[in-house]
């Protein structure tokens, strides 16, 4: 409903009022009675916080509040309209002051709206009409972080944190441009979220190349459309803060790996779109403005065989480098295998799991069974790949922040072997319902009913061996 009808500006007028009623008011407001604004007495507290420019649920914590209310009180009279409506109407000095107050913050708004057009116009600059980056991936996601960043503190000014709409960006050519600035922006992330997950989606089955590690992990961010995100968020409030426009209240907080999150958002664009050149004075102001948006169909993979789910886990994984929290507890717990072949694994080796993968694993001693937590796995393939690439730590088989002078054939095979383990050779075995872990078919020396095993967390996996 925007700010003026949030504050309760009203739009009635002279004529909704009867001839006794019109006299009353002229015998009241005398030679300023020409253009009376009408006020609802019902809204007074939002009234009195918007012109101390603050959000209504902070007027108990302002101590100028109270005594403003009762003043503008004390300055007002109510007269009743033909339909029967209640409304105020200030005495003509207050009224002066008052809106002389509400037309600097009209000037304020129009400012801001004004310097949003350069964080904006920088980041649409960086995406093509059609979601092509057109520039390194990284100075984009920056443009476009610094462009929503703007959009944000905008809307978090008090007086406007609650009640700014869509409305209120068409009451100026300032706000118009902004407006049109953000849709187009909006179109075109979502359009490059899309294009990045179908590349991570087509790498998985070789028909496309990814760049390298870095770029990578850039590509994933595109995916996760973190900017398109907050835009959107924020349209969608001011969408709901809008009269006659009626959106969907939730928009997905997660961008899932399958793009199904693009298509809400894209609704979203386009109903805030139509809403616009429907209420705006010429449909020439959204020429600027692209006409294709994502649609239901346009993510879909080649005969179900990509897999951008697990691509796109990996790459949040390797975002932070493998850091994630994901240490386990040290320590060595032996447990005894069920008639069904199953075992209970402590529960601090596998927090919140329930499923584990599953690896056979040779040494001198014979065989194990190595294991990994399903929601651990991806943050140990990032932290060995990210060893890998400076070649120290987990992958290299030593401790130390510095590269070795010299590496012998016997840690790359090391890196190989954990590599395949983590990767290729382990399988996904789901707990069952009480929770135990099947072993059945892991191919573990001596596997009988009653037989006693140990399981012995290492920090970041588990092995289970025979006692």
């Amino acid at each position: 409903m925007g700010i003026r009808t949030s504050i309760g500006l009203t739009p009635y007028r002279l004529e909704d009022f009867g001839p006794d009623e019109r006299d009353s008011l002229e015998s009241w407001r005398g030679s300023r009675c020409e253009r009376p604004h009408f006020i609802d007495p019902d809204m007074i507290n939002g009234f009195t916080c918007y012109l101390l420019g603050r959000a209504e649920q902070a007027a108990p914590t302002d101590q100028r509040f109270f005594p403003l209310r009762e003043q503008i009180a004390a300055s007002a009279c109510v007269f009743r309209a033909s339909d029967g409506k209640e409304l105020m109407v200030l005495e003509g000095d207050v009224e002066s002051i008052v809106f002389k107050r509400l037309a600097e913050f009209d000037e304020e708004d129009h400012g801001d709206l004004r310097l949003l057009g350069l964080p904006f116009s920088q980041a649409v600059a960086s995406v093509g009409e059609d979601g092509q980056l057109a520039e390194d991936v990284f100075a984009s996601l920056s443009a476009w972080g610094k462009a929503a960043d703007a959009f944000d503190e905008f809307l978090a000014k008090p007086r406007r944190s609650t009640r700014f709409g869509l409305d209120d960006m068409l009451r100026s050519i300032d706000g118009l441009h902004a407006l049109v600035d953000m849709l187009e922006l909006f179109r075109r992330l979502l359009l490059a979220a899309g294009r990045a997950i179908d590349e991570l989606g087509a790498a998985t089955i070789d028909h496309y190349d990814l760049p390298g590690l870095v770029s990578s992990v850039g590509i994933w961010r595109v995916a996760q459309g973190g900017s398109a995100r907050r835009i959107g968020s924020a349209l969608s409030k001011l969408a709901l803060r809008t009269e006659g426009i009626d959106v969907a209240e939730q928009l997905p907080e997660r961008a899932s790996a399958d793009g199904s999150w693009i298509l809400p958002y894209s609704q979203l664009g386009q109903y805030v779109t139509k809403w616009a050149m429907e209420h705006s004075e010429s449909e020439l102001n959204f020429a600027a403005l692209g006409a294709a948006w994502p649609g239901p169909a346009v993510y879909g993979y080649d005969d179900g065989e990509e897999e951008p789910g697990p691509a796109c886990e990996l790459l949040a994984e390797l975002s932070r480098r493998g850091k994630g929290p994901r240490d386990i507890p040290l320590g060595t717990d032996e447990v005894i295998v069920a008639e069904d072949l199953t075992v209970a694994v402590p529960p601090r080796f596998l927090g919140n799991d329930r499923a584990v993968y599953v690896a056979r694993q040779f040494d001198e001693h014979g065989g194990c069974l190595r294991c990994v937590g399903e929601s651990r796995r991806m943050n140990l393939l990032a932290k060995l790949i990210d060893d890998e690439q400076k070649l120290e730590g987990y992958a290299w088989g030593y401790i130390g922040e510095g590269a070795p002078e010299d590496v012998s054939d016997g840690f790359s095979a090391g890196f190989d072997e954990e590599f395949a383990l983590l990767s290729i050779e382990g399988d996904l075995v789901e707990l069952d319902g009480r929770g135990r872990l099947p072993l059945t078919g892991t191919g573990l020396d001596g596997l009988m009913p009653g037989a006693s095993l140990v399981i012995e967390g290492s920090g970041d996996t588990f092995f289970i061996t025979a006692s």
